[in-house]
């Protein structure tokens, strides 16, 4: 087992050189990496998942591979990430070159390219299929972590020029799948969880003497900014025919977002393109909804640690000593950067009952 608040263990980081097309050959060690000027980040809610930079001196990059990073630590061996060089510009510093090497993810490959030609799902067929079909076209290597899936009822058509990232997140949510990467460049797809029903990996205490937290924490949340009423609105029809069908949601008076509580008003509004049923009634559900929605404290913490095994998605424990927020708070790792000269990590937790975006 790592101990993980050794301050002084020591971590290693390894940089290979992959195949484009086949990301079991590794043709070799990357060598000559500028660490104090490279670094790694990630994020759940980020369209690729994960990107970086590294700046390599001398002649040891070669052009049109993969990057894999590896990290390991006493009783510890994780690949960080599998990336695609998309930008290797340099610069001629004291008699030697240096590139900086622009990392980014497997799935920003899908996102670069697009349909050549319309892409269906026929009627009666099955988005988990469609996935399938479409990543394998693409040679990219997938894992399957008990998805769900989907049959559609009519045909479902994508057209040319649509970004193959874009089909596939649309197709992951109709099936209820999240599209993910992991370490060794294979795209993820595996059934989405709600971040609260997840268990977390560990406890971070911030007042734990040997604790990895350096320095403070910061805290951000919108519970002054909370809605007091949400308002939705719907154009039934064109010009002078058109009709305004309009719903109006407020919080109880005893809220601490109310006018009365706060001194000033707070309002949601949004303008609807479509609506289904054309009713008040449904109008006055979606405006309910948009409240509630509002409603929900978000509460995010930003901190700075010596680097933990923590990734985008991942569940933590925050433990906080004192203050308005004292206790034991469910968070999810929205996102990490990592200092790769130093490995101080610094991380942004998201409560868990601040809900989900992607519910």
């Amino acid at each position: 087992m790592t101990d993980w608040k050794d301050q002084a263990r020591a971590d290693r980081l390894r940089f290979d050189m992959v195949s484009p097309t086949n990301i079991d050959a590794v043709y070799g060690e990357l060598t000559g990496v500028v660490l104090h000027d490279s670094s790694i980040t990630c994020g759940y809610y980020t369209d690729t998942r994960t990107a970086g930079t590294l700046t390599v001196r001398g002649d040891g990059w070669r052009r049109g591979s993969l990057v894999r990073v590896t990290h390991t630590a006493p009783g510890w061996r994780n690949v960080i990430g599998t990336y695609i060089v998309g930008n290797d510009d340099g610069e001629r510093v004291h008699g030697s070159w240096e590139q900086r090497l622009e990392l980014r993810s497997i799935l920003h490959g899908l996102s670069t390219d697009r349909l050549t030609g319309p892409f269906t799902v026929a009627r009666g067929g099955y988005a988990l299929a469609a996935i399938k079909k479409l990543l394998a076209s693409r040679g990219r290597r997938a894992v399957y972590s008990r998805p769900t899936d989907h049959r559609y009822g009519s045909a479902k058509v994508y057209p040319t020029g649509e970004a193959v990232l874009s089909v596939l997140f649309d197709l992951c949510a109709a099936s209820g799948n999240r599209l993910d990467v992991d370490g060794r460049g294979r795209v993820t797809v595996g059934r989405y969880v709600r971040p609260a029903s997840k268990t977390p990996k560990l406890t971070v205490d911030l007042a734990d003497p040997r604790g990895t937290v350096d320095g403070g924490v910061s805290l951000h949340t919108n519970y002054l900014e909370m809605p007091t009423n949400a308002v939705v609105s719907y154009r039934d029809g064109y010009g002078d025919d058109a009709r305004e069908i309009r719903a109006t949601a407020t919080v109880a008076k005893g809220s601490h977002a109310s006018r009365g509580a706060r001194g000033y008003t707070v309002t949601e509004y949004r303008e609807l393109t479509e609506m289904s049923p054309k009713t008040w009634g449904e109008a006055q559900k979606r405006a309910d909804r948009l409240l509630r929605d509002g409603s929900r404290e978000l509460v995010e913490w930003t901190l700075t640690t010596r680097y933990l095994p923590l990734w985008e998605g991942d569940m933590v424990t925050l433990s906080v000593p004192d203050g308005r927020y004292k206790g034991k708070r469910k968070c999810l790792v929205k996102s990490a950067d990592i200092d790769l000269g130093t490995m101080a990590m610094k991380v942004v937790l998201k409560e868990t009952a601040s809900g989900d975006e992607e519910d």
